[in-house]
């Protein structure tokens, strides 16, 4: 900061606010460059020049930013904490999908399908997994959740001093972020992995008392030749209900499928309704972030309906209220108007 004036001073941390100011997910790496800069600037008095109304622009603007990252750090220690209470609860109380905000049919793979640690070097897919990488996948994952555990006081005393007069220094954020990121990864991970012990052994809920370990050696199923009964398995059931072709779906809008699905399969419209469902919920949300990602771009409302296929008025419906789009696109101006700074600066330069 040496050298910097009070003017480039406050330019330069609204570069590094605008890129997370809205993305409460967004690369951690971000959030440590915004904290490098923000911790190291305040009480820095020593910019060049006068002060004038850049410096208490400059002031606005670093309580903006110790705000963002006091949230990004409390967001994911509450997560952690979220994920202890669940953890918490006995395995045979897992994967559930009654308590799941997931689709039923997704948690079931994202239980199947996620890679689980069973070292440090070795991964493995749930449902590929041989009894004796289960049990290594859940006490690794058990003792790696507890290293982490053992240091979220770090992380807790950090997030107290934000935005006080001991503030911590960016290497003291970026530990901080580190380990709620890890702590909220391994408390995830081991989560998925009971959901996935429990889709695979169903008949564990019905015995309780007995441990994992002896559990997983008697019922575990993936992994080793299925026994079977008698000598010739039993052929593949026959369909209950019709089956769907997704193939022959061409309608572009979700208010056209059923009426496709009724004049090319014959089928009545409560069954077509019933077995589209999902794939016009699935439509109806990609055309509403499309709508959205147009409006954040700055198109009209009458733009915007002509190319997503809906009505000016019902995307007035759509996004009514929604103060996230006029904050973002005042965003992206303010970003041009960055843009434009600093190439008329380096225009004066030359």
């Amino acid at each position: 900061m040496q050298g910097m004036g009070w003017e480039e001073a406050r330019v330069a941390l609204n570069r590094l606010i605008v890129p997370v100011r809205y993305d409460r997910d967004g690369e951690t790496s971000e959030r440590v460059a915004l904290a490098e800069f923000a911790l190291s600037a305040v009480g820095f008095t020593d910019f060049v020049g006068k002060r004038g109304e850049h410096a208490v622009k400059l002031r606005d603007a670093l309580g903006d930013a110790g705000n963002i990252l006091h949230q990004r750090l409390s967001d994911l220690l509450q997560k952690a904490e979220s994920n202890a209470r669940s953890l918490a609860r006995p395995i045979t109380l897992h994967g559930d999908p009654r308590n799941s905000h997931e689709d039923v049919a997704d948690s079931i793979v994202r239980a199947f399908w996620t890679p689980m640690p069973t070292t440090a070097e070795e991964w493995v897919i749930v449902i590929e997994a041989t009894p004796d990488q289960a049990a290594a996948a859940l006490n690794h994952l058990r003792t790696t959740l507890a290293t982490w555990v053992a240091r979220r006081p770090v992380a807790a005393g950090i997030l107290e001093r934000l935005g006080k007069r001991d503030a911590p220094t960016a290497v003291e954020y970026a530990e901080a972020v580190h380990i709620a990121d890890m702590l909220v990864f391994t408390g995830t991970k081991l989560l998925t992995l009971y959901a996935g012990i429990m889709h695979s052994m169903p008949i564990y809920r019905l015995y309780p008392t007995i441990s994992e370990a002896e559990a997983i050696a008697l019922w575990w199923p993936w992994g080793r030749p299925a026994p079977l009964v008698g000598s010739v398995p039993p052929g593949p059931p026959k369909p209950s209900r019709p089956t769907l072709d997704p193939s022959i779906i061409t309608a572009k809008r979700p208010q056209d499928v059923v009426k496709e699905i009724v004049e090319k399969t014959g089928l009545n419209r409560t069954t077509a309704q019933s077995m589209t469902a999902a794939l016009r919920k699935k439509m109806r949300a990609d055309r509403e972030w499309k709508a959205r990602m147009l409006l954040y771009e700055g198109l009209t409302k009458a733009e915007v309906a002509k190319r997503v296929g809906l009505s000016p008025s019902r995307i007035s419906a759509l996004f009514k209220n929604d103060q996230s789009i006029a904050e973002h696109r005042r965003s992206r101006e303010l970003q041009r108007a960055f843009a434009a700074h600093r190439e008329q600066r380096e225009a004066s330069k030359r």
